[in-house]
């Protein structure tokens, strides 16, 4: 949204999953920068859905065609890296955090933004997954969690721990990533345009705890049509 992502778009996105859920976003500081946050709000949501039900929820909602596909490609990728850590068929998983409604909302709310933006390539640098120990329904596990690596491995992402002693990529961030990242660079290799910065509810001393986003193009464009060029001059004095 802070890069310029259609916002009523992302609204009836949302609306059509979860209709109970409240949106608001609010500027924060975070180590003196300036952050976009976004604010949940909903009553007694639900925390755990299997995947199947998840699988009818999306393609019954009224959802563009894009965001639906993109939707239940991330939910995808989570239900394989969890069969995978915990041993069992994909049509058994039942997803415990990534399952809850803010889930939904992170997932469909995201892929709406993009869906938006409609960028050509999207690209990432390395992936900072923090370290130390995450509280979930399995009880603490080490960062990062099981699922996470199963998602980044083999998927061309550097993993780098990061200043953050807490877990700073969820298994629903490297869903994401996964499925919208075309390549995985070590810096924008772009003319930036925009800059987007948002924030969550974490805000260590020791570090600006945000997530940018940068949108621009590979080249500038200069208005006159691309194709070949012929330079021609006089040489006086030649043999």
């Amino acid at each position: 949204v802070d890069l310029g992502a259609d916002e009523q778009l992302i609204r009836r996105s949302v609306a059509a999953i979860a209709p109970e859920v409240s949106l608001s976003f609010h500027q924060v500081q975070r180590a003196g920068l300036r952050a976009l946050q976004l604010n949940l709000q909903f009553p007694q949501a639900e925390s755990a859905r299997p995947w199947s039900v998840i699988h009818e929820l999306l393609t019954a909602a009224d959802l563009t065609e894009e965001i639906r596909e993109k939707s239940l490609a991330v939910f995808g990728r989570l239900a394989a890296a969890e069969a995978s850590v915990h041993g069992v068929a994909v049509d058994s998983v039942h997803f415990h955090e990534v399952g809850g409604t803010d889930a939904l909302v992170d997932i469909v709310g995201c892929c709406a933004a993009l869906a938006s933006l409609a960028p050509e390539t999207v690209t990432a640098g390395p992936v900072a997954v923090g370290s130390g120990y995450a509280h979930t329904a399995h009880g603490h596990i080490p960062v990062p969690a099981p699922a996470v690596l199963d998602l980044l491995t083999n998927s061309g992402a550097r993993l780098i721990a990061g200043p953050a002693t807490f877990e700073s990529c969820t298994p629903t961030a490297a869903a994401l990533l996964t499925t919208w990242v075309n390549a995985w660079v070590p810096g924008p290799a772009l003319v930036v345009d925009r800059v987007g910065v948002g924030a969550g509810s974490r805000d260590p001393a020791e570090h600006p705890n945000i997530v940018r986003a940068l949108l621009g193009t590979t080249a500038r464009h200069t208005g006159t049509s691309p194709g070949a060029a012929l330079l021609e001059c006089n040489v006086d004095d030649m043999e």
